[in-house]
C-alpha cells in the first residue's frame, strides 16, 4: 500500500517500508522491484568542496546511479553539472519525470 503525506514543504510517499520524496521515485522503485532489479535508495552520498549530493538510486550489481528528476530548477542543474564535472567516472543516468508515462501502473492505494 502507498501512503502520501503532504505538508507545506515536503511530499513523503511510503511504499515497501521506505519513504520516497515523490510518487515518481516510488513508481521507479516499484518498477525496479517488479523486475527483480536490486537497488539502494539514497544510500550513497558524495561530498566535495562545500557541496553534498545523494543520488536517488544506486544499483550495486551494475555500479551505477539513477536520479529521478521532476522540474529542473537552476540550482539543481548547477549542482548536477558540478557533480558531473567533479565525478565524471561515476556511471550516472537521469530519469526525467516524463518517463513515468512508460512505467506500467499497478494498483496503488493512496490513503
Amino acid at each position: 500500500a502507498l501512503h502520501r503525506d503532504i505538508d507545506s514543504k515536503n511530499v513523503v510517499v511510503n511504499y515497501d517500508a521506505r519513504e520516497f520524496k515523490s510518487v515518481f521515485e516510488m513508481s521507479l522503485a516499484h518498477y525496479f522491484k517488479s523486475q527483480k532489479i536490486k537497488f539502494l535508495y539514497e544510500a550513497i552520498t558524495f561530498t566535495w568542496e562545500t557541496k553534498v549530493y545523494t543520488p536517488d538510486f544506486f544499483f550495486p550489481e551494475y555500479g551505477c546511479f539513477i536520479e529521478a528528476k521532476g522540474l529542473w530548477h537552476t540550482s539543481n542543474r548547477s549542482k548536477y553539472k558540478n557533480f558531473r564535472d567533479t565525478f565524471p567516472q561515476v556511471p550516472f543516468l537521469v530519469a526525467h519525470w516524463l518517463l513515468a508515462r512508460e512505467i506500467p501502473r499497478k494498483e496503488y492505494i493512496i490513503k
